[in-house]
């Protein structure tokens, strides 16, 4: 239950400082949207001081929501 307590917290932060960082600028553009690049958000984890598991934690759910934006962004474009 702690696990998971601390996971949704991590998220709700995470998913805060991801609009207001606007990571979403460091894109990779083509035919498509690309991923936020690893590198980005490690070097934004040094900005900020989030070192060691939270820096993994914070990697981890930033990947997965980027991963679920883009997958989003893709079904709206299709069906849009």
């Amino acid at each position: 239950m702690l696990i998971t307590q601390h996971y949704d917290s991590l998220q709700t932060q995470v998913y805060e400082q991801y609009y207001i960082l606007d990571l979403d600028s460091s894109r990779l553009s083509g035919m498509s949207m690309g991923r936020i690049p690893w590198l980005t958000i490690n070097d934004y984890c040094g900005q900020i001081g989030v070192v060691g598991d939270q820096k993994v934690d914070l990697i981890y759910c930033v990947q997965g929501l980027d991963n679920w934006y883009v997958e989003w962004q893709r079904e709206k474009n299709d069906n849009g």
